[in-house]
């Protein structure tokens, strides 16, 4: 298995492997290749941050809704960003101060063989 390396504030990332969310703008993998409705964990940023990236990928072409979701208090959720595609796509939600996000994939039907993955990082 080859993993892509990438470098972000001079050190080596792996996205299978991502730095925590605490460190604001790294890229974190909230959900990796699902095959069903999901919602991720909760990614605590450490801190309020204002501006945040959804990209989405969808292998497979089923139809696919999915929110990304933030919070001041982990416990209750407001929608920062909404996407619906079959091959995936990137959202940005700006200023929209949050601590906790999460991504909820709310729909996933038909196919081949289909998965879903999303990514978020915020500033």
């Amino acid at each position: 298995m080859q993993t892509d390396l990438s470098t972000r504030s001079g050190r080596i990332v792996s996205d299978s492997n991502p730095l925590p969310a605490s460190s604001g703008t790294d890229v974190v993998t909230a959900l990796a290749a699902v095959a069903v409705t999901s919602t991720s964990i909760t990614i605590d940023l450490g801190t309020a941050r204002s501006n945040h990236t959804m990209q989405t990928v969808v292998t497979g072409g089923p139809t696919v809704s999915a929110t990304l979701q933030g919070s001041l208090d982990g416990t209750n959720w407001v929608t920062l960003a909404t996407t619906t595609s079959a091959t995936g796509d990137m959202q940005h939600a700006v200023d929209k101060p949050v601590r906790y996000l999460r991504v909820v994939l709310g729909t996933f039907t038909g196919g081949t063989a289909p998965t879903f993955t999303a990514r978020v990082c915020s500033q």
